[in-house]
C-alpha cells in the first residue's frame, strides 16, 4: 500500500539506488535491522508531529530516506560497475563532522530537505493535491540513517576496483 504509484515508483528507484550498495556492504542481516530501525524512527518522528491523527502511515520512504542518509556519510563515493550487484565504498563512514563539512553531502541533504518540506507541505506544486506526503517520517528516516550507519558500519578493507 502506498500514497500512489508514483510515490511507489520513486521509493523502487531510491531502494535499488541506495539500498544495493549498503545491502551489500551490510550483509542481509544488518541491512534487514537498519532497515526496520530507520523505519521505526521514522515512524515515530511522524507519530511526534500527528499523535492525534488518525489518518495510517503508509509506505517504505522513511527507511529508504534513511538509507539517503547513511550514504551521505559515505560522501557519495560509491562506484556502479557495470552490474548492478558490484557496487562498492570507495572508503569506510565518515565521521559526522567530515560529512558536514563536505559541500556535496550539504547541497544533497539540503536539496533534499527543500524537496521533502515543498512536498509535504505544497503538494499540489508537483501534482498530487489528493495525497499526503508523510514529510516529518522522511526527514526523520534521513537524520537518523545519518547517525546511525556509524553503528551498522562493517570495517572497511580496501578493494580492488578499476575507476
Amino acid at each position: 500500500m502506498h500514497g500512489s504509484f508514483g510515490h511507489i515508483a520513486m521509493n523502487m528507484v531510491w531502494l535499488l539506488v541506495f539500498g544495493s550498495p549498503l545491502a551489500k556492504h551490510f550483509g542481509n542481516l544488518r541491512f534487514l535491522l537498519f532497515w526496520m530501525l530507520t523505519a521505526g524512527i521514522s515512524a515515530l518522528t511522524y507519530f511526534i508531529f500527528h499523535q492525534d491523527s488518525m489518518v495510517p502511515l503508509v509506505g517504505a520512504s522513511g527507511a529508504i530516506s534513511g538509507m539517503m542518509g547513511a550514504i551521505a556519510r559515505y560522501g557519495f563515493f560509491i562506484v556502479f560497475n557495470s552490474n548492478i550487484h558490484n557496487e562498492r565504498f570507495l572508503g569506510p563512514v565518515w565521521p559526522i563532522k567530515k560529512a558536514l563539512r563536505s559541500k556535496t553531502v550539504l547541497v544533497y541533504i539540503g536539496m533534499w530537505l527543500i524537496i521533502n518540506c515543498l512536498t509535504g507541505i505544497f503538494p499540489y506544486l508537483f501534482g498530487d493535491s489528493d495525497i499526503l506526503i508523510a514529510w516529518e517520517a522522511h526527514v526523520g528516516g534521513l537524520i537518523s540513517g545519518f547517525i546511525l550507519i556509524s553503528f551498522f558500519d562493517s570495517p572497511w578493507k580496501k578493494s580492488k576496483i578499476n575507476v
